[in-house]
């Protein structure tokens, strides 16, 4: 969004870097260049440099009532009343509230020095308190003219109430260990049966990741049989604290805590929710696994192995992390059958699959290596280890987010993204993104 040349008088600060010394002053803003971006302004003054932020404070507010003024019951239906809006209100955006129970479509505005066009996915990542919406009614969800939806209530379709799984404890025991991997399973089989049930978007990574978590266990249970009961304690303690930051992601989701969620989880839930009402077409189906898996992998794991203080100098920790990366891969088409027996036959061919996320990755690769799509999991995984030793918190959820953006370019299906050369080029030169792939 942009601004130029506008003629106001404000006060700013201008700093007077040779003495160290700065003060307010009212001054016309004449022929100044002002870029506004994710709320921040710049602006530039004869070279001068002029700090100072909301220039204009960008709110959003609700234009003309669109589709049925009686509104609509279900998110399905507003979704597709949105996507016929689109094909006769061109380059508008729509801002959904709730009111009794009902939905309501409005056109999408905004501060009139500002533009109103929101194509991408990643420009509708607006503050809540940035839109002005009715008295007494719910902000639900906005949506750009190109198919993409943030919402910002909650996904009401799971109302199990789930035992809270506390996270291992440095010193806790194989056995107390073991009983919280059942109980991370059985809340699993219980998400499995509860969302394929009525084809939920949400159990898609559910049938995926029960299979995975199975896995954990099968290894944790033969390293107890081999006497390793180091790597038995690595493997399990990786294995809850991992699923954690998902049960975390979910129940915000469920709960209506939305803006909890990371951002790449988001991502994955809103691309979910469009794609139910197309009843998951197959680009679609690949698109919310691969999101997923990019939050999961790229942004939860960094988090879990710092926390759980993995140190990749300790040779016997860190093949124990290797080789269950290579396992992982091993469990491929048991995740196929489970996601073809709750989702139909669809993801026939996984190597397809795990080609769409590996063109998105090789995109941030600085040099020429290998193909992953023999072993998504291992490089997805490598990727994160390598994140958790040279990014700090920030950087893993920008790589994270980033990398949907491109995901959701590449495999259109729920959100409609583009990602700019820009957003790519500050991705390929940074020089944390490097290191993590110098060595693979």
């Amino acid at each position: 969004m942009e601004v130029n040349k506008i003629n106001l008088n404000t006060s700013v600060n201008l700093e007077d870097n040779k003495n160290n010394t700065s003060k307010n002053k009212l001054i016309p803003l004449i022929n100044i260049d002002c870029f506004n971006k994710d709320n921040i302004n710049i602006s530039t003054n004869r070279n001068k440099s002029i700090n100072f932020t909301n220039l204009i404070e960008t709110k959003f507010f609700v234009g003309d009532i669109k589709g049925n003024k009686l509104g609509y019951i279900s998110e399905k239906d507003f979704i597709n009343a949105i996507k016929e809006l689109n094909e006769t209100n061109i380059n508008k955006d729509f801002v959904v509230i709730s009111k009794d129970n009902k939905f309501f479509i409005y056109e999408l505005k905004n501060n009139k020095f500002f533009n109103d066009d929101l194509d991408n996915y990643s420009e509708l990542r607006i503050s809540p308190e940035k839109i002005q919406i009715p008295e007494n009614t719910k902000l639900v969800a906005i949506s750009s003219n190109k198919r993409s939806f943030r919402f910002f209530y909650n996904d009401k379709t799971d109302k199990n109430v789930y035992e809270k799984i506390e996270n291992p404890l440095p010193d806790e025991s194989l056995e107390s260990l073991s009983k919280k991997l059942n109980l991370v399973l059985n809340r699993l089989d219980k998400m499995e049966k509860t969302l394929t049930a009525s084809k939920d978007h949400k159990g898609l990574f559910v049938s995926m990741y029960k299979v995975i978590t199975n896995r954990a266990l099968k290894e944790m249970q033969g390293y107890i049989k081999e006497g390793k009961n180091k790597e038995a304690e690595f493997v399990v303690k990786l294995a809850i604290n991992f699923a954690n930051k998902y049960f975390d992601a979910y129940d915000n989701l469920v709960n209506g805590d939305i803006e909890k969620i990371p951002e790449a989880w988001r991502y994955a839930f809103d691309s979910g929710r469009i794609s139910k009402v197309d009843n998951y077409p197959r680009e679609s189906l690949i698109e919310i696994l691969a999101l997923s898996m990019n939050a999961h992998i790229l942004h939860d794991l960094p988090f879990t192995l710092k926390e759980i203080g993995f140190n990749p100098k300790d040779k016997v920790i860190n093949d124990t992390f290797d080789h269950f990366n290579k396992a992982l891969y091993e469990e491929k088409d048991n995740i196929i059958k489970a996601i073809t027996k709750n989702y139909g036959n669809k993801l026939e061919n996984f190597d397809e699959f795990t080609s769409k996320i590996d063109f998105v990755l090789s995109g941030f690769s600085i040099k020429k290596r290998e193909p992953i799509t023999q072993n998504l999991f291992t490089s997805m995984r490598t990727i994160a280890k390598k994140s958790s030793q040279n990014m700090d918190d920030k950087e893993i959820k920008d790589f994270s987010t980033k990398t949907a953006n491109s995901i959701i370019s590449l495999i259109p299906g729920g959100n409609y993204e583009t990602i700019s050369i820009k957003d790519n080029l500050s991705i390929f030169f940074n020089k944390n993104v490097q290191n993590l792939f110098k060595k693979r």
